[in-house]
């Protein structure tokens, strides 16, 4: 993933936050299988790959691939106020992980989960040994919610 500058010309140049965000009001969970996130951006972008802000997202045998990128670089964020007055249109983040492979995550974790509920199953999360970009503070991050 990189920011396409072109596209985001107009917008105000202290953006520092680069996230593709999800909220599903349907009982069935979006279902995101078999994808790769493999982050692009320049240093000084914060990077949080997947955001959630409501409903049930489910990943399945992805590669959440952070290693080697400069920056803050975190795999999945979900908290039930990141899309602001929106919120309450949705019911509260729960995220699904199974089979997937975070790899050197940078930033505060590989999955960080606030007001919302997260079940992971099966996955791996890589560190990255030594360093000033030694690999993520934790695996999995969560305030106020359960895991």
């Amino acid at each position: 993933y990189r920011c396409d500058e072109e596209l985001v010309s107009d917008l105000e140049p202290s953006s520092k936050l680069e996230t593709f965000l999800l909220a599903s009001n349907s009982n069935v969970p979006v279902l995101i299988k078999r994808f790769t996130f493999r982050n692009e951006n320049p240093a000084g972008v914060n990077t949080k790959f997947l955001g959630v802000a409501g409903g049930t997202v489910q990943l399945e045998d992805c590669i959440l691939e952070c290693g080697g990128s400069p920056g803050s670089v975190d795999g999945v964020y979900t908290n039930s106020r990141i899309c602001g007055s929106f919120s309450a249109d949705f019911p509260p983040p729960y995220l699904i992980v199974r089979f997937c492979v975070f790899d050197r995550c940078g930033g505060s974790s590989g999955v960080t989960c606030l007001n919302s509920c997260v079940n992971i199953k099966s996955s791996l999360f890589i560190g990255e040994e030594g360093g000033d970009n030694a690999g993520s503070k934790s695996s999995i991050s969560a305030q106020s919610s359960s895991k």
